[in-house]
């Protein structure tokens, strides 16, 4: 009998600890747990304050100690501008319950990067598979989207699902600063970001080009091998291309695709393979380096630096030489 009420005991403080586990989330406020709360990077020096809770409901920011009551949209974006400059690296943001109490959600720190330079972002047209907008930005950027009466944001990119609607807004924040606002009349039409483009040529090894900054992009080597390649903040890329024995004796073909959306900015080029000229005696496999010949020139040629020989390329033309620095 002794035993039968032990596990009756036991089993009464289970349930009760149960039943208190979920007293913590009462069922009209179970909505809270599934928002995502964010406070959008900024800095002692921002302006703007903004971020993302649950919509259509009121919160308070906690900014240098002073509580600000503020109440979110539709899509749950909330901003609060700044009377004067912050002075402490911290914000709290708190969620105001039905009953009246305001919840701790999320504190968030001043970036240590004063810059108040923000670099827009880029419409990059529609990847056919998902049937998704995508936008690209510096990874430390926010992308803040309004398509189809909706707010959407991401940091670095941002995926929207394709609707009837055609026209989408959006611009970026970085530190609480924000972009002007870029508008695309229509969705559907893909956008022309590769401005200029130099082909591929053996004679300086690099593929170059001007396009949208900090764009990224694949260099696609014979339909299967993939090179990750960004443009810079004035959307200029310069890069070496690496290329196997087999690319350079046999000649290669290339393309340039955008990842996201798997759209090609230069379509299917072929490269004939390499012939050393006098204008264009040697080629390196790999970019020049102090210690290091390798590449191709004329067959059975001798390469000398400062008088002295170096090196003899064999009967294909092929050099690969370990050169010693001088102390």
């Amino acid at each position: 009998m002794r035993i039968m009420k032990s596990k009756i005991a036991m089993l009464t403080f289970i349930i009760c600890l149960v039943i208190g586990t979920f007293s913590f989330y009462p069922m009209d406020e179970s909505v809270h747990g599934a928002a995502t709360y964010t406070i959008n990077p900024f800095s002692k020096d921002s302006q703007v304050i903004t971020g993302q809770a649950d919509p259509n409901t009121p919160i308070q920011l906690n900014v240098d100690g002073q509580l600000v009551n503020l109440q979110t949209n539709a899509t749950g974006q909330f901003s609060h501008t700044l009377t004067n400059k912050l002075t402490s690296t911290d914000i709290h943001l708190y969620q105001i319950t039905k009953q009246g109490y305001a919840e701790w959600k999320l504190t968030a720190y001043a970036s240590q990067d004063t810059s108040t330079v923000v670099y827009p972002a880029q419409y990059l047209g529609i990847n056919k598979s998902s049937k998704e907008m995508k936008f690209s930005a510096q990874v430390d950027h926010t992308i803040v989207a309004v398509y189809d009466g909706r707010s959407y944001s991401g940091i670095g990119s941002l995926s929207i699902p394709v609707k009837t609607a055609k026209e989408v807004k959006f611009y970026t924040q970085y530190n609480g600063n924000r972009s002007t606002t870029t508008i695309v009349q229509d969705v559907n039409v893909n956008p022309n970001y590769l401005y200029e483009f130099n082909q591929f040529g053996f004679e300086s090894g690099y593929l170059s080009g001007k396009t949208a900054p900090y764009l990224k992009m694949n260099i696609v080597i014979n339909r299967e091998k993939e090179v990750e390649l960004s443009a810079d903040g004035n959307g200029e890329f310069h890069h070496y291309m690496s290329l196997t024995e087999h690319d350079v004796i046999s000649g290669f073909e290339y393309k340039i695709v955008e990842p996201l959306t798997g759209r090609e900015l230069v379509g299917s080029t072929i490269v004939k393979p390499f012939q050393a000229s006098v204008d264009n005696p040697f080629y390196s496999v790999n970019e020049f380096s102090n210690y290091e010949l390798y590449g191709y020139t004329f067959a059975n040629a001798e390469i000398k630096a400062d008088g002295q020989l170096i090196a003899v390329s064999d009967e294909m033309g092929r050099i690969y030489n370990y050169i010693e620095a001088n102390e």
